[in-house]
């Protein structure tokens, strides 16, 4: 089965950061996890912080647990491409695909 990418839902955060702030390094560190392990994590569940003390970040993955490695790769990829275009420079968001989601803030959460 091929993923769905469809985007069921989107929230951005109120609140922005400059491209030139430590939080920046903190988001890219913490996509960059969850699209590289979550597809090899038990139950495609993974939750993730950045190791930058100046400025952290908090992420949180999913996929669809019929899904294949492979597609969950791509459904991630799909979720953080949403962010992109869409929530870019925002201190948190979530993206809800129809077979994964992505969630970062600047503060813990479960």
């Amino acid at each position: 089965n091929e993923p769905h990418t469809t985007l069921n839902y989107r929230t951005c955060s109120l609140q922005t950061y400059a491209q030139n702030d430590p939080f920046a390094d903190s988001v890219a560190y913490v996509f960059a996890d969850l699209m590289n392990l979550t597809p090899s994590q038990q139950g495609y569940n993974r939750y993730t912080v950045s190791p930058y003390p100046r400025s952290t970040a908090f992420g949180h993955a999913t996929c669809n647990k019929s899904l294949a490695n492979s597609d969950c790769a791509t459904c991630l990829v799909a979720a953080r491409a949403t962010f992109s275009t869409t929530c870019g420079g925002y201190i948190g968001g979530q993206v809800g695909m129809a077979n994964c989601t992505m969630r970062y803030e600047n503060y813990p959460f479960v």
